[in-house]
């Protein structure tokens, strides 16, 4: 073979590992991230939207954005377990929200369990996020397509289920937000600071209230 074909082998074969190491880009679907079932109560589920694909081609190493979407469902499930907790244990103190709300979004939450306590409710059950999809990715990597250390960013769209929580006044007596949905759209915000470590926490949530996960957003 002559020097100019080795030469074009070469840089083929170089083209190729450079491939193998930044990934694809498409179009993901609504139920690739998490449980992919529908929200239970009302067997909705999310839409389909845009965003990152995740996956490389086969028997490559996850890519940065694979590495933090699933990070990042992680921690939304997480929330939601603290969440769940501090709203049904009045000796949970509310400050274990923290550990997975940033101070922009922790307010918000802590305040819905402080009207709980005040108003002397009783809730029981869980609140689960039934679907969850990456809206926008970003994920600090180098020119190789590795995670590198850096601020990584994320935008989350949850379908929240609250149809296993159950609320009682001191009465006995059911309390219930008229304008409430069993399930409803959420779309968080997230940071990870120390990326690509897996410290993500919810900095707010931009969905309007009372909108059914079925609602483009």
């Amino acid at each position: 073979m002559t020097k100019r074909g080795n030469a074009m082998r070469k840089v083929g074969s170089q083209g190729g590992a450079g491939r193998l190491r930044a990934g694809t880009a498409g179009v993901v679907a609504a139920a690739a991230v998490l449980s992919l079932v529908g929200c239970a109560s009302n067997k909705t589920a999310l839409p389909p939207s845009s965003g990152p694909v995740l996956d490389g081609p086969k028997g490559t190493l996850k890519s940065p954005e694979q590495m933090a979407t699933e990070q990042a469902t992680a921690a939304i499930d997480e929330f939601y377990k603290v969440f769940s907790a501090t709203l049904t244990d009045r000796g949970a103190p509310p400050e274990a929200l923290s550990t997975v709300a940033a101070a922009q979004y922790f307010g918000a939450a802590s305040a819905e369990v402080k009207s709980v306590r005040d108003r002397d409710l009783t809730v029981t059950g869980v609140i689960r996020a039934s679907a969850a999809v990456s809206i926008r990715i970003s994920a600090p990597k180098d020119i190789d397509g590795a995670p590198i250390p850096g601020e990584a960013t994320a935008e989350m769209r949850v379908c929240e289920d609250r149809s296993g929580l159950t609320t009682l006044g001191k009465d006995g007596a059911p309390v219930k937000d008229p304008a409430a949905l069993p399930a409803e759209l959420r779309r968080f915000a997230m940071v990870n600071y120390g990326w690509p470590g897996s410290g993500w926490v919810i900095v707010r949530q931009m969905a309007m209230p009372h909108t059914s996960c079925e609602k483009q957003f």
